[in-house]
């Protein structure tokens, strides 16, 4: 496949297949709806990969992939990008979602290959899709992926500005959404009615609905809490980073897990684990938050034999892993030989302790990136 590279739909002739536009739309905004309609214009078909579809809610993922389809979709057919032939805009986008593969890069590049040719196959007509592209307004982002899919062309769409003259991000959409919420004289009124300078309507509508779901009063409450934990470091010399330990225990098929009982992250499966002591080394500090957080009922010499990595942690050190800071955490992995599951209960801010089988922890249900550290270390990503 031959490599094209654009500017603009207007800056050549080439005309693609098939233009990819990768994003999180969290939430879908009036540049990401420009880089759609130059798609439009360039590609007789846009593929829309949505990613992070299999997150958790968070304050940084606050919009199921579900939702956000919708928000896209309803975007689409406001078009009036009819092509050549009259077919209207919402024929000839196609939605669908990307996971995230945190720790798997490789894991990431290969469903994004598979949907783009499972597409081809499935969704253009038949002996089309050899001209294939990445669209986007991020030079850096396309710099990267044409690294990873070299065979692809790339288009580069200029950003949008606000009435404001900012730049469309989700990233400040979301935090003066936020702020309207805890900092405004009323929370009855929604956040995003002023913001018809970023979205169209439809997506506004959207919003509406879900910012009067708990889901959305549960993130606001995270974020609040988030705030007041990082005011505690505001005042340091240095940016803060935080070292924790978490336990990855399996018996007979199964993954010891707690439900966490306060914020963030209330009511997500997570690893038994948290901050070290001063005192203490890092396994120490494993083996003594494992035991406080699900009062496990196996010795601690045999829980101590049971480790298959004492003395080397995996670490996991995605930048983006917790909203409370830059935060290290440093896995150790228990692989009990016991003929029952042992019994466990949930203890200090552990709402909950519960064994659960391998193959049903999706990362959607999962506290940060602890499903993606699981499947990581069990090699099941």
């Amino acid at each position: 496949m031959e490599v094209i590279t654009m500017k603009t739909a207007s800056g050549g002739a080439a005309t693609f297949d098939l233009l990819v536009f990768v994003g999180r739309f969290q939430p879908l905004h009036f540049g990401h709806i420009a880089v759609i309609r130059e798609a439009l214009k360039s590609a007789r078909h846009v593929l829309v990969l949505v990613g992070s579809a299999n997150a958790a809610r968070s304050a940084r993922n606050p919009f199921s992939y579900e939702e956000r389809q919708r928000m896209i979709s309803d975007a689409v057919a406001e078009m009036d990008a009819f092509d050549e032939h009259g077919v209207k805009p919402a024929a000839r986008v196609i939605i669908k979602p990307l996971d995230d593969h945190v720790y798997a890069d490789d894991a990431w590049t290969a469903e994004v290959q598979a949907t783009v040719y499972e597409t081809i196959a499935e969704d253009l007509p038949a002996g089309t899709g050899s001209n294939v592209g990445l669209i986007g307004h991020n030079k850096d982002n396309s710099s990267y992926y044409l690294r990873i899919f070299p065979k692809f062309g790339s288009v580069d769409v200029e950003g949008v500005r606000s009435s404001r003259d900012e730049l469309l991000s989700s990233t400040r959409i979301r935090e003066r959404a936020f702020a309207h919420v805890l900092d405004g004289s009323s929370d009855q009124l929604s956040p995003f009615g002023e913001m018809a300078d970023a979205m169209p309507p439809s997506v506004r509508g959207h919003l509406d609905r879900i910012w009067r779901t708990a889901p959305f009063a549960r993130i606001v409450e995270e974020v609040e809490h988030v705030r007041t934990y990082r005011a505690q470091w505001a005042n340091t010399p240095y940016p803060v980073t935080f070292t924790t330990v978490d336990a990855l225990v399996t018996c007979n098929g199964h993954v010891l897990m707690v439900v966490r009982g306060e914020m963030p992250g209330k009511g997500l499966f997570a690893l038994p684990g948290g901050f070290i002591r001063p005192e203490e080394t890092l396994f120490d500090a494993c083996v003594r938050e494992l035991r406080e957080e699900t009062t496990i009922d196996v010795p601690p010499r045999v829980l101590v034999r049971s480790c298959v990595n004492k003395n080397a942690a995996r670490v996991f050190d995605d930048p983006f892993r917790s909203v409370r800071g830059r935060t290290i955490t440093n896995v150790f992995r228990f692989d009990l030989a016991e003929p029952q599951l042992p019994k466990i209960k949930g203890a200090d801010d552990a709402a909950e302790a519960t064994w659960i089988p391998v193959g049903s922890i999706t990362p959607r249900a999962c506290f940060e990136d602890h499903g993606h550290i699981i499947r990581s270390m069990l090699g099941t990503a």
